[in-house]
């Protein structure tokens, strides 16, 4: 069996130059993914509608709608990843999966934040 797809060739399979790089890659845009959440954070969290209106939305059904909401652009950013090359559009579809991250834990920050004052 082949582990190749096309002239690609799997990372186990590479050099260790190879992997060491895209290992750095890798974290380098999940580091970029944790800075981009702690800005989104703070920037939603100084908005106190933003904030009264995502505690609102943890009563009841209301979770559920924002789950939902949340469900939908996880997998919305997912599509756009798989189905374009374009860097670009990809970033553009990381960035409003942290954004997504982001608004679901407004809630739970906050909440943090009041009971420890």
């Amino acid at each position: 069996m082949e582990n190749t797809l096309g002239n690609k060739i799997m990372l186990i399979e590479s050099t260790d130059e190879v992997r060491v790089a895209f290992y750095k890659k890798t974290y380098a845009h999940v580091a970029g993914g944790v800075l981009l959440f702690v800005l989104f954070e703070y920037l939603l969290l100084q908005s106190e509608t933003v904030v009264t209106f995502m505690m609102s939305m943890t009563q009841g059904w209301r979770w559920l709608v924002m789950l939902g909401g949340f469900m939908f652009v996880t997998s919305y950013a997912e599509s756009t990843v798989l189905k374009t090359a374009d860097k670009n559009v990809q970033y553009g579809a990381y960035a409003l999966y942290v954004f997504a991250q982001a608004i679901i834990f407004v809630p739970l920050l906050y909440m943090a934040i009041y009971y420890t004052e």
